[in-house]
């Protein structure tokens, strides 16, 4: 083998070398993006929608009724991040926001319209009273030796279907003693008259509680609200796992 021979197999073998070296390149360079993008994918995209939909979860579950958003799914499609969301289950994030913004506006008309109209014409029916708005609860509790009030909205006790004390102490662990030593009033405002109308423990507002949920009830409004909780506390569980298991196989991968 001539001279000429040895240093053409020497490019060769360099080439060789040198072709090696950018595929392993490229190997490391894409294994690096498709970790950015695993990150990315993890933190940025289903990371936030499942603390989102656990949130969801969370209020769905403490079946309280109150406005409920999806602000994170939301924010997702105004932006980059949505078409970075499987088209499937994409589809069914949308279909459950349209759904949750049904729900809330649902709520709010139970509160802001259902409740008000059946309660004032009920305390009108009970107390004598002609009044344009709902009645004011306190309630005063002691825990321990801690003396504590708070207000309480007749909205809240109708949805939640407990009396004042319950309502207002439901998320602290009174004994059964300090239950029985609570105390409330509430106040109605008569139509044409400055002072409110002070009444304390009064057997006539369980009468009050009582009529108007029977008749919150039986409206449809109310119905679907409180059977759609449930179905979107379902839906948002399937939702939240899926979620999950996209960030374990994003992980693995």
């Amino acid at each position: 083998m001539n001279i000429l021979e040895k240093s053409q197999i020497r490019i060769e073998e360099k080439k060789k070398g040198n072709e090696k070296n950018r595929k392993s390149n490229q190997k490391s360079q894409k294994r690096a993006l498709n970790g950015e993008y695993a990150v990315m994918m993890s933190e940025d995209v289903h990371g936030k929608l499942f603390g989102a939909i656990n949130s969801i979860i969370s209020a769905l579950t403490d079946k309280a009724f109150y406005y409920i958003d999806f602000q994170e799914w939301m924010r997702m499609k105004d932006d980059h991040r949505y078409n970075m969301v499987k088209e499937k289950f994409r589809e069914r994030l949308d279909k459950f926001l349209k759904r949750l913004r049904k729900y809330s506006s649902t709520v709010i008309k139970v509160r802001q319209d259902i409740i008000p109209e059946i309660v004032i014409v009920e305390s009108e029916r009970i107390f004598g009273i002609k009044t344009d708005r709902l009645p004011a609860i306190e309630v005063k509790y002691k825990k321990g030796r801690n003396k504590s009030g708070t207000s309480v909205s007749i909205e809240n006790c109708l949805i939640l279907g407990m009396k004042p004390i319950e309502c207002a102490t439901r998320n602290v662990n009174l004994t059964t003693e300090e239950l029985s030593k609570s105390i409330f009033w509430f106040e109605i405002v008569q139509i044409g008259v400055a002072s409110p109308i002070k009444f304390e423990n009064k057997p006539e507002f369980d009468k009050l509680l009582d009529s108007s949920g029977e008749q919150l009830e039986k409206t449809e409004t109310y119905t679907f609200m409180v059977e759609e909780n449930s179905k979107l506390l379902e839906e948002a569980k399937e939702l939240g796992q899926e979620s999950s298991n996209r960030i374990e196989k994003l992980w693995k991968n």
